[in-house]
């Protein structure tokens, strides 16, 4: 199996054989410092409040890899190698017998990650299937800018 092409988005929906998305190819996402929320709010080890997003993939496959179980991961890491959270999940791609002969089969997956960084700058999503690295995709965490607004009377 093989990864056609992936990226990350704000929003993602999948439809019947393709997938709705908004803020397609964003690589910077923006996260709030932990200081800026009472104490009890906060993630543990975390320098900032949660993150969202999503990595959309398409994935292609061959007729023997078709309607069985494929280890599928995607894995966050920062540019040094530090892996802080990963995903692990079962990928089943159904066969389409509609398909001309010799024609891989595709399947979009969109999947959402969500997780409290443990630290700003560069990262990437490692996406591996069956213990096989697939792709990488760069992306980096910066600090949201607040500016403390003063009430006048």
């Amino acid at each position: 199996m093989r990864v056609d092409w992936a990226f990350l988005a704000h929003s993602a929906l999948p439809g019947a054989g393709y997938v709705n998305v908004l803020g397609v190819g964003m690589d910077t996402i923006g996260a709030m410092p932990v200081e800026v929320v009472p104490q009890e709010m906060r993630p543990p080890d975390a320098i900032a409040m949660p993150v969202r997003f999503f990595v959309v993939a398409r994935l292609l496959a061959n007729k023997t890899e078709l309607r069985k179980p494929h280890k599928t991961e995607l894995l966050i890491q920062t540019d040094d190698g530090v892996r802080t959270f990963n995903l692990a999940f079962q990928v089943v791609v159904p066969e389409n017998p509609n398909l001309p002969q010799g024609w891989e089969q595709s399947l979009i997956i969109p999947v959402e990650l969500s997780f409290p960084p443990k630290r700003f700058g560069h990262h990437s999503v490692e996406i591996t299937i069956d213990d096989d690295h697939k792709k990488s995709i760069p992306f980096r965490i910066q600090p949201m800018e607040f500016q403390q607004q003063q009430m006048g009377g």
